[in-house]
């Protein structure tokens, strides 16, 4: 319980101490939470925006899709 309020007042201070609330953003869309919900909890300080949450998906799939890219490029590659 401490670690959610400290984690609540950290954001209300500074919108780039939001781990907790990142974390549990990705968590409600991998899980199909409604938007409402999310927007509730984003407004009270437990999660971040759904735009947010937009942003970060859509980040992590490039940085997934270019490791796996490189990967496949290192496996294609012929030895000599």
């Amino acid at each position: 319980k401490a670690v959610v309020v400290i984690s609540i007042c950290l954001q209300s201070l500074n919108k780039k101490c939001n781990y907790l609330q990142g974390w549990m953003g990705f968590f409600m869309k991998s899980t199909y939470v409604p938007e409402k919900v999310v927007e509730v909890l984003a407004y009270a300080g437990l999660s971040i925006s759904l735009s947010s949450i937009h942003n970060t998906v859509t980040s992590a799939l490039k940085e997934i899709s270019s490791k796996i890219r490189s990967e496949v490029c290192t496996i294609d590659r012929p030895t000599s």
